[in-house]
């Protein structure tokens, strides 16, 4: 038998296939997905056929072709795109998406070569100081006390004395627990009169030994923080 051109085959003259219809009773089989690489490698294919005839019919059938493939090539990408973006949300950590610019984070949690530090263990000031609720300046300045007895100038220009108690962990070398109190300071009657977290760190600090009081005086402070994050010196999460 000779062999037919490929696009002779079945194609009533107008390059283009004829399915025939199941015979009998039998049912149709269900389509399968077209997979767009595919068809779009069975279009360029007959489109190299077409070019290398010259009559009028195959110039108009790669006129009809090539616009569908290019159109075809364009959605592709389009939905690979979509599909690689949907992928990378789905495995990729939320705070790469939410930066959690905060006044207790004015740097953020994605910023490259930037994480704000943690406390070294708990703290109960009496109350339980948390990573999430308190700035960086707190945080870098409450990682600095050492167990001791304080003096603490309050707001009205009084003073009261401060305990910090420090508990180690089995090595007796890493905090575990720090607890500082007065009986009387952050009751109802005078919690108002104690100055702010900051202040009172810096306070209880320069009274440790020099090492410490030099470390705590080069902790920047929360407003030159923000003063360089507006000047532009200082960048944030995006």
């Amino acid at each position: 038998m000779a062999k037919k051109h490929p696009l002779e085959d079945d194609t009533n003259g107008t390059g283009v296939g004829v399915v025939e219809p199941p015979s009998g009773s039998e049912e149709a089989a269900a389509p399968s997905p077209v997979d767009p690489l595919a068809l779009m490698a069975s279009i360029a294919q007959s489109l190299a056929v077409l070019v290398q005839r010259s009559d009028s019919q195959a110039e108009g059938l790669v006129k009809a072709l090539a616009p569908a493939l290019e159109r075809m090539a364009e959605a592709t990408l389009a939905g690979a795109k979509i599909q690689a973006d949907e992928t990378k949300r789905a495995f990729r950590p939320s705070n790469e998406v939410v930066p959690k610019l905060s006044v207790f984070n004015r740097r953020g949690e994605t910023l490259e070569g930037y994480t704000k530090p943690k406390l070294k263990c708990r703290m109960d000031i009496p109350w339980s100081l948390r990573d999430e609720e308190i700035t960086r300046e707190e945080v870098e300045l409450f990682n600095l006390l050492q167990p001791g007895d304080y003096i603490i100038k309050r707001n009205d220009g009084s003073k009261v004395a401060m305990t910090v108690l420090v508990r180690y962990g089995v090595d007796q070398v890493t905090p575990s627990h720090l607890v500082m109190n007065h009986e009387t300071a952050f009751n109802n009657d005078h919690k108002a009169l104690m100055p702010s977290l900051a202040d009172m760190a810096r306070q209880m600090l320069r009274q440790h030994v020099p090492e410490i009081r030099k470390a705590a005086a080069a902790i920047m402070t929360d407003e030159e923080e923000e003063a360089l994050i507006e000047c532009g010196n200082l960048a944030i999460s995006v």
